[in-house]
């Protein structure tokens, strides 16, 4: 019978993704250099996440898609459909900050290259040239660095100690556009789709800025889905040594 309830005890532990990951390694909160340790930690994590990790109920990155953005500019307007957005899970982790008892984690990281490619529907105005253009636009950036900023607060649940996630930020930094390019512009015109390509591309930073900002609000919503997950299925005592 004890047998059974323990089979069983396991069974719905496993279920519930409560197993801690046997490939992480955890650092120790009394460790004045635990920032470090959690930099490294955050570096080998980076390998797991594009088939996603159940046990913190971070799902897979590979793919990782945006369902729709829409982009307005002076001279254009435009609706941007399953935006593919990768590899979001290769980056370097340049520093890691956490300070549970004053509420703040601060992760810095850089990514060596990232590409957007989406469907799109384009209408604008440029170089005195009304255009309109349905097709698929590719865009690539390098040498990306960015920051995630998140706060929140211990608790004690059962007994155990928690940090209870209240927001998260992530914030592009700065970056060097490579290449944009929208496909069959002016119903497939090669001559007035290559010609406002360039003009788009002189103007990359402007577009960009827009861009930006809504790709941060996606990742605002993936930080927290990450963070819950690991803070929030686990106490600090299951966390850390």
């Amino acid at each position: 019978m004890k047998r059974i309830l323990v089979l069983a005890l396991f069974t719905f532990t496993i279920l519930q993704g409560k197993q801690f990951p046997s490939f992480v390694q955890k650092c120790k909160l009394s460790d004045t250099n635990i920032n470090d340790c959690l930099k490294n930690r955050a570096q080998e994590f980076s390998k797991y996440l594009a088939d996603g990790v159940r046990a913190f109920k971070i799902p897979a990155l590979k793919n990782f898609t945006i369902p729709e953005m829409k982009v307005r500019l002076p001279w254009t307007s435009g609706t941007y459909k399953n935006a593919l957005y990768e590899p979001i899970y290769v980056y370097h982790a340049d520093s890691f900050e956490m300070d549970l008892d004053k509420g703040i984690i601060v992760f810095n990281l850089s990514s060596p290259r990232a590409s957007l490619r989406a469907n799109y529907v384009l209408d604008g105005k440029l170089i005195q040239i009304p255009f309109h253009g349905e097709g698929v636009v590719t865009a690539t950036a390098e040498n990306i660095t960015s920051s995630i900023t998140v706060t929140g607060k211990k608790t004690t649940r059962n007994g155990k100690e928690y940090f209870d996630f209240e927001s998260g930020r992530f914030k592009f930094g700065k970056h060097t556009i490579k290449s944009v390019y929208f496909a069959n512009l002016f119903d497939g015109n090669v001559a007035l789709t290559e010609r406002i390509n360039e003009v788009i591309f002189a103007n990359r930073e402007e577009m960009f800025e827009e861009f930006f900002p809504l790709l941060e609000v996606v990742m605002d919503d993936l930080v927290r889905r990450i963070f819950v997950g690991v803070f929030g299925t686990f106490s600090l005592d299951e966390l850390f040594d």
